[in-house]
């Protein structure tokens, strides 16, 4: 699982947070293969915490996807800042 803590800047409503993170997950899903959802902060206009998860036998392989999301989401969205990143890989 891979969780990462985002700041919204510049959002005012949680209808202009749904407009920033839904279509976020879609691209995860798309692009990655991976499931993703919002987990925590939902009231919070500014803050969302989501959580992807892929299932694999090879826990590197899983690691260098999760790490492959980080390096994209970074250089990819300038509109979202990453707060914190977690990788927890469950054997």
């Amino acid at each position: 699982v891979l969780r990462l803590n985002l700041r919204l800047p510049g959002v005012q409503s949680l209808k202009q947070k749904r407009g920033k993170i839904k279509p976020l997950l879609n691209q995860l899903h798309k692009r990655f293969n991976v499931s993703a959802a919002e987990v925590a902060d939902q009231d919070k206009w500014q803050q969302s915490t989501i959580a992807i998860s892929s299932i694999s036998n090879d826990g590197k392989h899983i690691e260098k996807l999760f790490q492959s999301i980080i390096t994209s989401f970074e250089s990819d969205r300038k509109d979202i800042e990453l707060i914190h990143d977690e990788i927890e890989i469950i054997y």
